[in-house]
């Protein structure tokens, strides 16, 4: 099981969904991962990567913050911009990755 987690990890990583992450293990001559294993597995890495984002972010605040103020700086000024990637041949598929920006 732990296998199909590393894999799951890899396409969410990778912006690749559970169709491409099939067509890569029969490739491999491995079992293909169901719907409901997927979602599964989803669920299991949730958690982790939502808790490794927000410490990655409030890592950086705070060293933005101490940078600011050692440079007498009293606020923060920035720009957030955001997007979705979408792939599409006639009908809209979504990706499963995004993009952010900060300026």
């Amino acid at each position: 099981m732990i296998i199909f987690i590393i894999y799951l990890a890899g396409c969410v990583h990778a912006g690749v969904g559970r169709e491409g992450l099939n067509n890569i293990l029969t490739t491999m001559n491995l079992p293909e991962m169901t719907n409901t294993m997927w979602y599964a597995r989803m669920e299991e890495i949730e958690n982790p990567v939502t808790n490794v984002t927000s410490k990655t972010f409030e890592q950086a605040l705070d060293e933005e913050k101490r940078a600011s103020t050692e440079a007498g700086e009293t606020g923060i000024k920035f720009s957030f911009d955001a997007g979705w990637q979408h792939r599409g041949s006639g009908r809209s598929y979504n990706s499963a990755s995004g993009n952010i920006a900060f300026y």
